[in-house]
């Protein structure tokens, strides 16, 4: 282990790290590493669910041909690139949109988990109710009913959701009178 702990120094190390620590904000990544490349790193964090929405900034010498390193590093999932000699100002600024990258990606996330789970709780709420339910559209079908409606119509979810109210409300009606 390095004594830094957000600081590896080998590609193995770097993706110990981040299953350990996976709220890191950042990455720079140096495309030269001792036992595999910058890329296949890169590749791994943005391939796995647990990293993948972690930004990752690409530092390299100019010894890489740049276009073809840049082209390269995006394709396996950069975020940013940057060549060395780094100008300390560009470097921060860059940290800074990508901690506000991810950031943004963490809060959709999160907004996205709470939605999902205020529509489970609300489904439910709806298919424990006592009474019929419906949500109908403006042309009267039926986008949402409760288990307690279909009893009632004696149709199925599926069946009510190829029809409308109104031929609902008439096939009834026309059953009852004849």
């Amino acid at each position: 282990t390095c004594a830094n702990p957000s600081l590896a120094e080998h590609g193995e190390q770097a993706l110990t790290l981040l299953e350990q620590y996976p709220n890191i904000g950042v990455v720079l990544l140096d495309l030269m590493m001792p036992d595999m490349d910058g890329y296949e790193i890169c590749k791994r964090i943005a391939d796995n669910p647990r990293t993948r929405d972690i930004p990752i900034i690409v530092v390299t010498g100019a010894a890489y041909r740049q276009n073809e390193a840049l082209l390269k590093s995006f394709a396996v999932g950069a975020n940013d690139f940057l060549t060395k000699p780094l100008n300390e100002i560009e470097l921060f600024a860059r940290i800074r949109s990508a901690m506000a990258l991810y950031r943004e990606r963490v809060l959709r996330q999160a907004s996205v988990r709470t939605a999902l789970e205020n529509e489970t709780r609300f489904r439910a709420i709806i298919n424990q109710a006592p009474v019929g339910i419906a949500h109908i559209d403006a042309r009267g079908r039926f986008l949402l009913v409760n288990d307690r409606l279909c009893t009632l119509s004696g149709y199925s979810g599926e069946e009510l959701a190829y029809t409308t109210l109104q031929a609902l409300t008439f096939d009834r009606f026309a059953w009852s009178a004849g």
